[in-house]
């Protein structure tokens, strides 16, 4: 009687099996499960890649703010032309790396689901050397000018 039951299984059983096989629902969540994973692998290397890029920007703009920190204490000491042009160079410089890293920090925030954090650096721009005009020496009393 078990044995007559079962062969009445077998072709439910095998219709089963066809079913899910034969029309590839099985494959289609494998393959919708894979894709799940895939993406998640790329978000992750995505991040992974802005933090680097990140890290090499930020220590770009510490190596920037320590010569200008130096070329500001200098130009304090001793203004001149040279050092004044040399800090707006280097300034120029910098908001250009905090213009990068803000681009980078929004494409992070993003990917992380959180609001871009701010990078909180600035530098009071240098006072230009005093001018400083030549005046001719006076004339000697009795000499005339030629």
């Amino acid at each position: 009687m078990a044995r007559h039951s079962m062969a009445k299984l077998i072709p439910v059983i095998s219709f089963l099996l066809g079913s899910l096989l034969g029309s590839g629902v099985i494959w289609q969540v494998q393959q919708a499960r894979m894709a799940n994973r895939s993406h998640e692998l790329a978000i992750t290397l995505g991040i992974a890649e802005l933090r680097e890029k990140i890290t090499d920007l930020s220590f770009k703009i510490i190596q920037l703010s320590d010569e200008y920190i130096m070329t500001r204490d200098a130009h304090d000491r001793n203004p001149t032309n040279a050092s004044y042009a040399k800090a707006g160079e280097l300034k120029y410089k910098l908001d250009l790396l905090k213009d990068d890293y803000w681009i980078l920090e929004q494409k992070l925030a993003n990917m992380e689901n959180r609001t871009p954090r701010e990078l909180q650096i600035d530098f009071t721009p240098l006072r230009p050397p005093i001018l400083m005009s030549i005046e001719p020496l006076p004339l000697e009393h009795g000499k005339s000018k030629k």
